[in-house]
């Protein structure tokens, strides 16, 4: 009895194919090998610098120390 219930679990496991993990990045890698994508093409725009030193909202600005406050 044991031996044969031995071999059904060996013969199961024997059965059984291969482990193939399928994630995200696989998809989307099979995506790319299409060749079929978005073929848009934007001009790039050079970043405006501001004028003048940004301080951020409720803060004072000084040459190398910003001083915020929660008041």
């Amino acid at each position: 009895m044991k031996a044969t219930i031995i071999f059904l679990l060996v013969a199961q496991v024997s059965w059984a194919g291969p482990f193939q993990q399928k994630g995200l990045f696989d998809f989307m890698l099979e995506d790319e090998a299409s060749g079929i994508g978005p073929e848009e093409h934007f001009p790039e725009v050079p970043e405006i610098e501001p004028m003048g030193p940004v301080c951020p909202f409720r803060c004072q600005c000084h040459l190398r120390v910003v001083q915020c406050s929660d008041l």
